[in-house]
């Protein structure tokens, strides 16, 4: 699940950005105005910022001293079992309650944790991937108990299953031609019920959820290789490549290009 998990007490000014990857973000010291989406927020120590692999964010430190931890997960691996969904769910899922940065209770421990976190994931020991692993659950259930109304999947209905299923499809293959009307069908619900249980769930129409999700996989293509347009188009399921560019400029507010020019590794 943990891909990553960094300290740093020097940080600069972040101009907004993505990361295909889900992120905690834990302020230990000093004040930032944290930016996620339409959100802004004025983050001191003790505030645990939580950010989508869909979202963009941007932060600006505030105050001289500035110490923090980040620690990013694998977007697959949210999905892909139920167990891991009703705590991971939080970094992805947006309930009516829902907001991207809160003051925890006990600001020793959180960071107790992520410091044990980052020494696992750098030392690189054996079994460190398991423990950093072990460490954000802990982290979460410890969210979880103080802020439950921002968890969306907090029990193991036969709903909220559907729910993931569904997110799962999305995430493992984003070309296929879903429709809300086939995907009630499948799960043998009708259209209206199954789209407000999804939003109910995760804040999103079922759509979105899925435009999303194919936005996010063009990203990566147009990031990490140099497949054409056109493939990319076809890759992530969109119909041509003049709805995926204006599709994706509104979501990103730049052209596939330009996102290309900026972003490619």
């Amino acid at each position: 699940m943990v891909i990553s998990c960094k300290y740093a007490d020097s940080v600069g000014g972040v101009t907004p950005h993505y990361h295909d990857c889900h992120q905690l973000l834990y302020i230990v010291e000093g004040k930032a105005k944290v930016s996620v989406g339409a959100e802004q927020t004025i983050a001191e120590g003790g505030t645990l910022v939580l950010i989508s692999r869909f979202e963009e964010h941007a932060i600006d430190i505030c105050s001289a001293r500035y110490r923090r931890y980040v620690c990013r997960v694998a977007p697959e691996n949210a999905v892909q079992s139920a167990e891991n969904y009703r705590l991971l769910s939080v970094l992805f899922n947006r309930t009516a309650q829902f907001r991207h940065a809160v003051t925890v209770g006990d600001p020793a421990a959180f960071e107790e944790a992520f410091a044990r976190m980052a020494t696992e994931y750098a030392q690189g020991q054996p079994f460190s991937e398991e423990a950093c692993d072990l460490l954000l659950q802990q982290l979460l259930i410890a969210l979880y108990r103080q802020h439950p109304a921002l968890f969306a999947a907090n029990d193991a209905s036969e709903r909220a299953e559907i729910v993931r299923q569904i997110q799962c499809r999305f995430a493992e293959n984003c070309k296929e031609k879903y429709s809300l009307s086939t995907l009630a069908a499948e799960y043998h619900l009708s259209p209206y019920y199954l789209a407000h249980v999804f939003k109910a769930i995760t804040g999103y129409p079922l759509m979105v959820h899925l435009q999303s999700c194919r936005i996010a996989a063009a990203k990566k293509y147009l990031t990490e290789t140099q497949m054409r347009i056109g493939e990319i188009v076809e890759a992530c399921g969109f119909s041509d490549n003049s709805n995926f560019s204006r599709t994706f400029r509104r979501q990103t507010g730049l052209s596939p290009k330009a996102f290309r020019e900026r972003y490619a590794r």
